[in-house]
């Protein structure tokens, strides 16, 4: 993510060592003492493999801290569930989605599947730029699910992680299903990627998600350039990226300063291909995370809830609704203290 944004790395491989080495890896469920009065146990949080939300025990109370969360049924993992926790005092939930829904989740997968063969079938080819992290896993298993028949090939970060994942089957959901989905994807190396880009009827998952960098640049001006193709964008679009200016504009403006081995790129191209936005988050919305806190237990319906990971629209209307329902709840700024 660092060097796909050209920012300067704010550490080396001497921190990351002593940081793994230092590391405490905890499995789900496993009450951990950390010092006296003070333990910690991880839940799944439902939002990529290995995400978790954190239970706080201190001082003889509770706090839960969601982490970003996702309630709501995926191909990748299973979804949060709040019934699987103990009596808390206070929590802390992110609020990114809170305030507005996402399309209801099968009627998204079957549009992307219908919109793509439909590409492929008229003699185009689909690019899908998705996060090298658990999104462009979570593709390839809609393409699973649905039994698509066409090449699928994987670039970038995401065939990386498409193996590393291969390490932890307890993390799925159905991991015979995600290698059946792994082994039908290409592995697409850069010296091919323009003659991978070149065909028909080809379907191409790569980083980045947002366009801001990764192997997709390389694909994306064919693509752009071709009335039959596609470019098919299946995570949020940050204002102000290269992603979002093309889902908004149609147009696809990216700059790059030229490093060791690769030239400076300025590209502004008018898109002639079909360009879509499908809402695939891994975050729960306005209706998954209120019912995912309904389902929580509060000790002495002490109900004390903090509202935060949104801006402050969401944030603050969140805090203002929940109160409306007899939480105790907040959007604190920062700096402030609180005492349960």
């Amino acid at each position: 993510m660092i060097k796909i944004s050209n920012y300067p790395y704010p550490f080396g491989y001497r921190e990351l060592k002593k940081t793994r080495k230092n590391a405490l890896f905890l499995k789900n469920g496993v009450r951990q003492k950390i010092d006296h009065e003070f333990y910690l146990t991880f839940f799944s949080a439902g939002h990529i493999p290995g995400s978790v939300s954190i239970l706080v025990e201190v001082d003889k109370k509770k706090i839960l801290y969601t982490g970003d969360i996702n309630n709501q049924e995926t191909n990748l993992i299973s979804p949060a569930n709040a019934q699987d926790l103990p009596e808390i005092d206070a929590l802390i939930t992110e609020s990114t989605y809170s305030d507005r829904e996402h399309p209801l989740r099968e009627e998204l997968e079957k549009k992307f599947i219908e919109d793509t063969v439909n590409i492929i079938d008229n003699g185009g080819s689909v690019l899908v730029p998705a996060f090298g992290v658990a999104r462009s896993q979570e593709i390839l298993l809609v393409l699973e699910k649905y039994n698509y028949k066409n090449d699928i090939y994987i670039d970038g970060l995401a065939r990386k992680i498409l193996t590393e994942y291969s390490k932890f089957p307890e993390s799925f959901r159905d991991f015979t299903r995600y290698k059946s989905a792994a082994k039908k994807a290409q592995f697409v190396s850069k010296e091919k990627r323009k003659k991978i880009g070149g065909k028909s009827q080809a379907l191409i998952i790569s980083p980045s998600g947002m366009l801001k960098g990764g192997a997709a640049i390389d694909y994306i001006p064919t693509f752009l350039d071709d009335p039959k193709s596609a470019v098919f964008l299946v995570g949020y679009q940050v204002e102000g990226t290269p992603g979002r200016k093309l889902v908004d504009e149609k147009i696809f403006e990216f700059k790059e300063k030229g490093k060791r081995n690769y030239p400076s790129r300025d590209m502004f191209i008018k898109a002639k291909c079909k360009i879509e936005y499908f809402d695939f988050s891994s975050h729960a919305d306005k209706a998954h995370i209120n019912d995912y806190i309904n389902k929580l237990k509060f000790r002495n319906n002490s109900k004390f809830v903090f509202c935060v990971h949104g801006d402050e629209k969401s944030t603050t209307s969140f805090a203002h609704n929940l109160s409306k329902k007899n939480y105790n709840s907040v959007a604190p700024e920062i700096g402030e203290s609180y005492i349960l």
